[in-house]
């Protein structure tokens, strides 16, 4: 059984219209689970309640695929798609956790949160026969991360060391290959938001036209 979409963001659907084969079937779970993860910190009222259900998942993924649990749609798609590449969802999961921090989060929450999911879109890139652009993918799970992050961001501090963390780890511009496109339409839509300064992910015609042009592009 494979995950559906519908638990995706606009953003992650738009991404994966541009996703074809092999590539869709390795993107869906990777995206589906960073979204889950998202929503367990974002609903966190208890810190270590949140810390045990990502807990949950760094066990699952750390074990081997014979021994895990059935039934999850996404982690049985993860034992069929990403083996081997576990431990960069175990980092994206970790990157996740930074984001439980005390408030206000400093620089090394956001930068490892970045990091997280940049591991995981440079293993996606190697998972799709990509890995000469792995490390433009980083950069561009980079990009996404602080860039989604930011807009959801309200405390002033907070902003401030994120956009710093930006400015100095995700500099650089890489055209992505046609198999790594959703990638490129996510760590653009990021960018957007981090030379803005503000503003949503995804929803405005200005967004929806640089998805179409990451898309077809892939810059």
């Amino acid at each position: 059984m494979s995950p559906g979409t519908g638990d995706l963001s606009l953003a992650g659907e738009v991404a994966l219209a541009w996703a074809r084969g092999p590539t869709r079937s390795l993107l869906v779970p990777l995206l589906t689970l960073d979204e889950r993860l998202g929503r367990i910190v974002a609903a966190a009222r208890e810190p270590m309640l949140a810390q045990m259900r990502l807990a949950w998942w760094r066990d699952r993924l750390g074990e081997a695929r014979e021994t895990r649990p059935r039934g999850d749609p996404v982690l049985d798609a993860i034992g069929e798609h990403w083996r081997g590449e576990e431990p960069a969802l175990v980092a994206l999961v970790d990157g996740w956790e930074e984001l439980l921090g005390e408030a206000p989060l400093n620089e090394n929450a956001f930068e490892r949160f970045a990091e997280g999911k940049g591991a995981a879109f440079a293993a996606a890139a190697r998972l799709a026969g990509q890995g000469g652009y792995a490390e433009a993918a980083r950069l561009a799970g980079c990009r996404y991360a602080l860039g989604d992050c930011l807009s959801r961001l309200s405390n002033p501090l907070e902003r401030k060391r994120l956009r710093t963390v930006a400015n100095r780890i995700s500099s650089g511009r890489s055209r992505l290959p046609r198999a790594l496109r959703p990638l490129a339409v996510l760590g653009g839509l990021g960018e957007r938001v981090l030379r803005r300064g503000a503003g949503p992910l995804f929803g405005d015609r200005a967004s929806a036209l640089l998805a179409t042009r990451l898309g077809i592009l892939g810059r």
